[in-house]
């Protein structure tokens, strides 16, 4: 199976986490903070691999590394260090780079060891519908213009008359909040949020922005009900 297939063919929420190494505690605090709603998760993380010694180096001189570490042992410990209890594991046929598939606790987990614009280029020749995914932001490597290329391959600035979606954005701890706001500013679009706080421990805590667009759609329950 390839992680195309598995993202076209999945009925709840696909969460596309770009730059995003092994930052797995987004999951559980997502999942924690949306559980009532009974939903499907699948989260697509995309980060480029590297050996062990890299990692070590790396992220011994880069106090906000997360890790891109790719042997998949190395990767099972670090779920499980996050009390995610792995269900299946499969690796993926993809072609192009190297993908695991997880299953947890009614949560799905691709793992794709790509640069993001060449897996993005394969997702489209795939026919993957960008906008139907929803697009979490943390902190990479600044706003730039290849972060706002990015976020507009998945949610592109529309005219007022253009159709409406839902939730899409979703920021963690408010980095690039503003200028995600700014990008859109001459539109609806992502202009409205709510905010999610989730302990990590006593001092401290992880927070979310959510963004989307105004249609009056306030409380929690409605905003991730039309999440899809």
């Amino acid at each position: 199976m390839k992680s195309h297939e598995i993202i076209k063919k999945h009925d709840g929420l696909v969460l596309f986490y770009p730059f995003s190494g092994i930052h797995f505690d987004i999951m559980h605090h997502l999942k924690h903070s949306i559980s009532g709603l009974d939903l499907k998760f699948l989260f697509v993380y995309c980060s480029i691999g590297v050996t062990k010694d890299e990692y070590d180096h790396w992220s011994k001189n880069n106090p906000l590394a997360r890790g891109h570490f790719e042997d998949v042992t190395f990767i099972e410990n670090k779920l499980g260090l996050k009390k995610i209890e792995i269900n299946s594991f499969q690796k993926l046929s993809d072609d192009q780079f190297d993908a695991e598939y997880y299953t947890f606790d009614a949560c799905e987990l691709i793992f794709v060891k790509s640069e993001v614009f060449q897996y993005i280029d394969y997702l489209l020749k795939e026919e993957v519908k960008l906008p139907d995914m929803n697009l979490i932001l943390s902190y990479a490597q600044g706003f730039d213009n290849v972060l706002i290329t990015l976020i507009q391959k998945f949610h592109p600035i529309r005219t007022e008359d253009q159709k409406y979606n839902h939730v899409k954005i979703i920021v963690v701890n408010n980095h690039y909040l503003e200028d995600v706001c700014e990008l859109y500013a001459q539109t609806n679009s992502y202009q409205s949020r709510i905010e999610i706080e989730e302990k990590v421990d006593d001092r401290n805590i992880q927070k979310y922005s959510v963004l989307f667009e105004h249609q009056g759609y306030y409380s929690k329950a409605n905003i991730f009900g039309r999440f899809f």
